[in-house]
């Protein structure tokens, strides 16, 4: 029997239950969707665990009492389970998101006021353009986003590009195939992250300013505020808000 569900850790109820330090009691979440596929698993687990027992309670009974050994119990008859579990992390929190784009902010308005920037990579792909936060973020996930193709039959085409942009990506292009197949690809864009690849995503930029270092070590006057503001950000002295 195998039964593939989310389970959620609360050290609250740890506590609550008595759980010793060091393990941890994993509770079953079943959401309203797939309560009744669970329910007819679980009846069918509870048939059998009962059969079980009940034969082997019945061959106990059969055996001379000089042969017997000690009698069994409903914990004998139990079925064993074999669950998969799988880490769950949430979507990516408001303060995240407004440190990532605080982040790309700074260094928009870097580039827009760097000679060096602007005749060069920016001044190549968007010549004579104010470059904005939201043109450093698509050109981001252009160079470093994952992509991923599935080959799948052209007449299902459309039903994946709504389920595939719903949870998992955003569809880039379609690319046919022989035997009326079709590849399909996608980009987990940040809409896509969850907490933990959000956190590697802006990380992976902070790093990326930090190591280029023109921007900290500017000494251009209208320039010390936003390095010291970036600063400030990477250390935790200033709690940002969104609008």
């Amino acid at each position: 029997m195998k039964l593939v569900g989310r389970a959620a850790w609360n050290p609250a109820v740890n506590r609550e239950l008595g759980i010793k330090p060091g393990s941890r009691l994993l509770v079953l979440v079943i959401d309203p969707d797939s309560e009744a596929a669970f329910s007819e698993e679980l009846k069918t687990i509870s048939r059998t665990q009962h059969d079980r027992y009940r034969d082997a309670l019945e061959r106990w009974n059969g055996t001379p009492p000089a042969e017997r050994g000690p009698a069994p119990t409903y914990e004998d008859g139990l079925v064993d389970l074999q669950l998969d579990l799988h880490v769950h992390y949430n979507t990516r929190s408001v303060d995240a998101n407004a440190l990532y784009w605080i982040v790309l902010t700074l260094e928009a308005n870097f580039i827009n006021g760097t000679p060096s920037y602007r005749s060069g990579y920016w001044s190549k792909k968007l010549p004579g353009h104010v470059v904005t936060p939201q043109e450093i973020h698509d050109d981001e996930l252009e160079t470093y986003a994952e992509t991923f193709y599935f080959d799948i039959p052209e007449a299902e085409a459309f039903v994946w590009k709504r389920v595939m942009q719903a949870e998992r990506g955003k569809w880039l292009r379609t690319e046919p195939l022989k035997g009326n197949s079709v590849r399909m690809w996608f980009r987990k864009t940040t809409r896509y992250m969850n907490s933990k690849e959000f956190n590697v995503w802006t990380k992976r930029k902070i790093e990326a300013i930090r190591d280029e270092g023109s921007l900290l070590k500017t000494d251009v006057p209208e320039f010390i505020a936003l390095k010291n503001d970036f600063l400030d950000l990477l250390k935790g002295k200033r709690k940002e808000k969104t609008n």
